[in-house]
Order: structure tokens, then sequence, then C-alpha cells
């Protein structure tokens, strides 16, 4: 049968209405039915997809959806759901491949456009981001998205004072937007604008006051300002997300500040490698205090960087352990201030590999003069590392000085973009050399321990070196990560490193001359 049947083309019909009016479960039940007498058919088969799509059964409405497009590949409504449930399931190449045709097919579409630039961003095309939504707010300048998205795209672009003025817009529009609050209070923080940033998320929590992304994203200005019980406090609002969600029961207490004495404690570490890396001392400081016995828990790749007497090391997830507490790695600096107003020294605690010591070892050695390790770029995956990376070019000028050797410490994105340069013959990149086979950073310690000097931007490497005692000179953005604004007169969290500071012109020219006026006084 077919849809001129009378009586089949009645109940579409009362589909169609049922779903106009938002009764989806109900066009469900008339659309299978339908189904059944014409499995192949385009229409039917989109709607009950968009029945299935709004009833919240994502995996059988991809699937009809998909039957859709494996018939007609440009079908508009199709492809933009498809687009959608990639996007919110963080499949953004595949809601990009959906999102990227019909718009070009339809470049006037203000709901396609939206989504796409989104994707973009996400995929860290801002450029391309950008130019779609600034195209929409020619024919919309007033669309609160597409203002909103905008303003989003240029703070991961670090272009700040693009994202102030549009997120402000924004907010004048609507002041109902807890993301807006959070990106717009981010942004008055990568200018150093410590107390507009503030503002914003105290205006944000006044309306959203059990917003842990705003609470977090206060928790950073607030310590930067060195305010660290009211930022020490706020910062565990962190403690969101899939990333937080353990299987603890009612048994496992979270410590904070107890006795611990004759206890077992189970630390979990979190965030990126650096932070692990740098927060790790407090472990140290947690045996030292107390008689406990510490485990801690770390992803599998790590757990040969460290060298601890008496701390047991285990992968994390592994909850089949007994312990009285527990509590995550970036909550120790916070208790510990609070306890003795002061943060931990600097300990050594990296273990190194003799063996690949030695093989690099005898690779460097054969380089004549000071040999400089360094790297430009971090994790791209980190929401706001467009601000911290610094673009390659600016090593170029670092790279002039010939009586030096150069040596690159960069892998993923980083190494990709090394490999786009013709590289100078005092530059040398062993990147493919360098930490494969799953024995993960013990050849990045092997050079380090070989090297006179690091130059690197705020990456992993940097708190690796420096935990190492390795000499290091840091290029750090305008307004970075809290841990640098500590007063450094009275605290240094290492003392091998030395700060180079961008200006408020968040360019890094300065930098760069800076950091060979300094070579050339050293080397």
């Amino acid at each position: 049968m077919s849809l001129d049947n009378n009586k089949i083309s009645n109940k579409f019909k009362k589909g169609l209405e049922l779903f106009k009016n938002k009764r989806f479960a109900e066009a469900e039940k008339l659309f299978k039915i339908i189904f059944k007498y014409n499995p192949d058919d385009v229409l039917i088969n989109f709607f009950l997809g968009a029945a299935y799509f709004e009833n919240r059964k994502f995996s059988l409405s991809q699937e009809k959806l998909k039957k859709v497009i494996s018939i007609e590949k440009n079908h508009r409504d199709a492809n933009f759901l498809l687009g959608m449930m990639s996007y919110n399931e963080n499949k953004f190449d595949e809601a990009k491949n959906h999102l990227e045709k019909i718009y070009n097919l339809n470049t006037n579409d203000t709901n396609v456009a939206n989504l796409f630039a989104k994707v973009l961003i996400k995929t860290r095309d801002y450029h391309k981001a950008i130019r779609i939504l600034q195209i929409e707010l020619e024919k919309k300048p007033n669309n609160f998205d597409l203002i909103n998205n905008l303003g989003y795209a240029y703070l991961l672009n670090a272009e700040i004072n693009k994202s102030i003025k549009y997120l402000s817009k924004a907010l004048e529009l609507n002041s109902n937007s807890s993301y807006t609050y959070a990106n717009l209070g981010t942004s008055f923080f990568l200018k150093n604008d410590l107390l507009s940033s503030k503002k914003i998320f105290k205006k944000g929590l006044e309306i959203f006051p059990e917003n842990n992304q705003i609470s977090f994203a206060f928790s950073i200005s607030e310590l930067s300002d060195c305010n660290f019980d009211a930022g020490f406090k706020l910062y565990e609002k962190r403690k969101y997300g899939k990333d937080y969600e353990l299987n603890f029961n009612k048994n496992h207490k979270e410590w904070s500040g107890e006795d611990l004495n004759q206890k077992v404690i189970y630390i979990i570490s979190e965030q990126g490698i650096g932070d692990i890396i740098q927060f790790s001392r407090y472990l140290i400081s947690l045996k030292k205090k107390y008689s406990v016995k510490i485990i801690f828990a770390v992803n599998k790749n790590l757990k040969h960087l460290f060298n601890f007497d008496g701390i047991d090391i285990v992968e994390k997830g592994n909850l089949n352990i007994k312990f009285d507490y527990f509590q995550y790695l970036l909550s120790l600096p916070g208790i510990f201030y609070k306890i003795e107003k002061k943060f931990a020294e600097n300990i050594n605690f990296i273990k190194i590999n003799n063996v690949i010591l030695n093989n690099w070892s005898e690779k460097i050695k054969t380089l004549k003069g000071p040999k400089i390790g360094f790297n430009f770029q971090g994790d791209p995956s980190y929401i706001l590392d467009g601000s911290r990376s610094i673009p390659l070019n600016y090593f170029k000028d670092i790279f002039l000085k010939d009586n030096l050797n150069f040596i690159s410490l960069v892998k993923g994105h980083g190494e990709l973009e090394l490999n786009k340069i013709i590289l100078r013959k005092n530059v040398f990149n062993f990147s493919k050399d360098i930490d494969n086979n799953d024995n993960s950073f013990e050849d990045t310690i092997a050079i380090l321990k070989n090297l006179d000097l690091l130059i690197t931007s705020d990456t992993a490497i940097a708190h690796l070196a420096s935990t190492m005692e390795i000499k290091t000179w840091l290029l750090l953005n305008f307004s970075p990560d809290w841990r640098w604004h500590i007063n450094m007169k009275l605290f240094k969290w290492y003392k091998n490193l030395k700060i180079f500071r961008q200006e408020s012109d968040l360019k890094w020219d300065k930098v760069i001359k800076e950091v060979r006026t300094e070579l050339n006084k050293s080397f």
C-alpha cells in the first residue's frame, strides 16, 4: 500500500496534526503504523525519525533520518536533526558533515548557520565560525544566539575586546543566560580586569546562585587576585560533570582537613597533566603532616612518572580499595592553605628511566654548544589554549642565535605546525622519537635532563621541567592561570623558573624580544 490509500493518508494527516501540536508520543504511534506499509518512503521515515527525536529516542531517530539522507542526501531537516544530535553527543566531525552541506546549499537559513557555527567553534575553526555569524548578524542584528556565539568565538580566538563587546550586548538582550555571564566574566579576566570580571560573576551568581560554571570561573578571578579563602571555597564548585561522577558510597567521606593519623586516604588526579605534576607535591605534604596511608589514582600512562616513597600509585578508576577518606588532587592546596596559610614548596619526585636517559644523552652530546629545549603549543583541547599557546613564527626570531642548539619538545598539534616550516641547522626536531611506544614523558624527561635551558609556553612541560629543577623560562599570556598571579615576592612555585609576561596589548613581540636579550646575556 502507499500513501495514496485513503486510510493511510488520513492517518498520516492525523500524525502531522499531532506532531504540529507537539503531541509527539501520539504522533510516533501513528507514524510507526504507517511505516509498516511504506518503509522506504522519505516523508514517513523523516517524520517518524523526527517524532523519535522529540521523544528523546535518539538512536531510533538517527536510524530513520540516516535512511532519509541515504535516499535524499541533501534533505535539509534530516541533516539538521542529525547534525544537532551529533553535536549533543560531542561528535563534532559528524555534525560538521551534516550541517556544512545544507549550509552551502542555503546560506540564508539562520538556524542551520548558527548550529554550523557552533560546530566550527568546537572544531577550533574560529575564523570561519566568526565569518558565518557576522553574515547572519547583518540580517538579524539583535539575535541573541548569534551575538552570544560570536562573542564566545572571539573569546576562544583570543580577540578579547571583541568578545567583551558582543557578550555585553548579548547580556543586554538576555540577562538570564548563565553561559553568557561565565564567558563575559572570563573575557574580562583575560584582559586582566579582575574588578570587572568579579563584578560580572557576582551578578551572575545573584541570578544563578547554584551555577557551577560561574562559580568555578569566579574562583579563578579570586585566586588570581590573591583572595585565597574566597577563591578556594568557590574552586570546589569545579566538581561537576562526568569527570567527578564516582561511585562512592556513604562510607566514603570527602576529606576537608580532618586528622588523618592511622587513616587511609584516596587521592584522585584531575585536570591536565601540568596540574597533576604541579600539585602532586601536596601528597608529600600529607605524608609529612600525618601518619597516613596515601593511595594516589592517576591515568595509566602517568603511573611511571612518580617516585614517591610510601605512597601507593594505582590506576584511576580503581575503586576496589578500602579507604577512610577521598579527595581530588586540586582540592589539597585549598585545604592546606586553610590549615597552614601557605603553599607547599616544590619537591622533585620525577622518576627517571636511566636506560632511556643514557640513550638520549648519547644522541644529544654530539651537539656542540648550549642545548635549549623549546615548546610553543599547549593542549589544543583546553578551551582557552588560544591565549596561552604562542604562534610558531615568533620562535623563529629566537632560533636566529646560531651558537645555540634548539631542541623541540612539541608533540601532537605543535608537531604538525613544526613540520610545516623549514628548520634552521641549529633547530632539531626529534618528535618522531619522543614518547612513543607507551613510554609517555620518559623521553621528554631524558631530554630535559640534557638541557641547559627550557623555553616554553604555559604547558605541562613547564611544570615537568620546573619540578625536576631544570632551568626554565616560561612565556606567559597577559592573564594566565591563577597560580601565576601569586605575588612572587611572597611565594614562588618553582626556584629555577623565570617568567616573561605578555603585556596588555596581548601580543608576543615584546616577550620574544626580552627572551632574545636574556639569551644574549646568558649564552
